[in-house]
């Protein structure tokens, strides 16, 4: 009989820690169920409920700011050593101020198992000239540096003022417009747009009656697809290549579908999903979820009103499934539940309302019709809507659909690599950068 794998090492942040704890601490549940419910071992549940306990005085030990501070001396002790141990290789050697003679240094002290980052720190050498020679290309600083940050608030012709950003050269055209989805959650995507901002300026915004574009009327599709022409308008953006992620695709949609001639290129991705795809979506949702959280779930769901942490307990239940690694995506979810607030709920039932009533798929032939030349979709093989539905719309838009396995609904953070492999060719190929 083999040896069993052992289980691979995961971490934690300190505020899902302390969600465990308090939940240990309400006494209705076992600290050995709590831990069943959310994939954790018992000891680790104790261990984090223990140091809680020495934190709070009541049990004697180590703290954790004292952990931290004994580990910040560790590594401190280690990085002085490595520092000795690389003089010491340096002993008369002399860079003259001339990298084509310090690079090599380097590279051997990197070789021999030594930190770049110290290497260059005592020799008074920019990593992002070691880098950049080494590979060849401009290091994350210098595109940082050429990277020009610009953000402001547009009023809407009835009122509504809109909170938006760009990054990148906003003199060239044309700009790429990202657009998130919710309905009802702000700006999510600050990860995918530095994946492309050398290319071209990216803009993003706060949908209305989220994040910074405070709104309290109704919600409409036509009144957000305006909103988007205003937008461009304000920044002097004839055309622009539209790429919306989940319900930002339904707005690129509706938006070409009205303003076709403003859109230069459209990416669809991890959505829009036809059909009946709200069952594939529940089903699979059910796989990933113990019937504990499905549950509790459901109990968070029911109440009428909800608190703080009842609430990023609800988003964090109801998004975790989200990704194809569940386990990291309960981190994910427990980080977006606390940072994409708070939600509009009144604006996700309006628009959700409306499109059930008026669902793309009676509008299919029309938007054919009207798409750029360049129209792709994207999506995670693994995203709990089932990828069939998008490939489905694929075939009846005939458009490409990439399709990025070990990846969920959101595939940046699964597969960042893929992800930006992709946008930079479609990005490339719209712009002719």
């Amino acid at each position: 009989m083999g040896k069993k794998k052992p289980r691979p090492r995961r971490s934690f942040t300190p505020e899902f820690k302390a969600e465990i704890v308090e939940l240990c601490r309400r006494g209705d549940r076992s600290v050995g169920q709590i831990a069943k419910d959310f994939d954790l071992t018992e000891t680790a549940v104790r261990r984090w409920v223990n140091q809680a306990e020495v934190d709070a005085g009541e049990r004697d030990g180590l703290t954790s700011s004292e952990r931290e501070e004994l580990a910040a001396l560790w590594c401190e002790n280690r990085r002085l050593r490595e520092g000795v141990d690389i003089l010491i290789a340096c002993d008369g050697f002399s860079r003259d101020g001339d990298p084509v003679t310090v690079n090599p240094f380097i590279e051997a002290e990197k070789q021999s198992g030594h930190s770049v980052k110290r290497a260059c720190e005592l020799l008074k050498v920019s990593r992002t000239s070691f880098y950049a020679r080494r590979t060849g290309k401009p290091g994350p600083r210098a595109v940082r540096d050429a990277e020009l940050k610009t953000q402001g608030l547009v009023s809407m012709t009835d009122g509504a003022q809109l909170r938006w950003m760009a990054l990148g050269d906003t003199t060239r055209q044309p700009a790429v417009i990202l657009l998130h989805g919710g309905p009802g959650l702000p700006d999510y995507l600050g990860d995918v747009a530095p994946m492309i901002a050398d290319l071209a300026p990216v803009y993003r915004y706060d949908q209305r009656g989220t994040g910074q574009s405070p709104w309290r009327g109704p919600h409409s599709f036509a009144r957000h697809v305006d909103d988007l022409a205003e937008l461009l308008d304000a920044w002097d953006v004839p055309g622009a290549v539209l790429i919306g992620h989940s319900y930002g695709t339904d707005l690129a949609s509706r938006f070409c579908l009205r303003h076709s001639h403003r859109v230069a290129a459209i990416l669809l991705m991890c959505g829009p999903f036809l059909g009946d795809w709200r069952t594939g979506d529940r089903a699979e949702r059910g796989r990933r979820m113990s019937a504990a959280q499905q549950e509790r779930l459901r109990e968070l769901e029911e109440l009428p009103d909800r608190t703080e942490e009842q609430e990023v307990e609800l988003l964090t239940l109801a998004w975790f499934t989200d990704h194809a690694d569940t386990e990291r995506g309960w981190h994910w979810a427990a980080q977006s539940a606390r940072r994409r607030r708070p939600v509009n709920w009144s604006m996700n039932g309006e628009l959700g309302k409306e499109g059930r009533a008026d669902p793309l798929d009676g509008h299919l032939a029309d938007l054919r019709a009207r798409l750029p030349a360049r129209a792709e979709l994207l999506g995670g093989v693994d995203d709990p809507r089932p990828v069939s539905a998008l490939e489905e719309l694929a075939l009846r838009l005939a458009i490409p659909l990439t399709r990025i396995e070990g990846a969920g609904h959101e595939p940046w953070l699964e597969q960042p690599d893929a992800v930006r492999t992709h946008l930079r060719r479609f990005v490339q190929g719209a712009v002719g950068a």
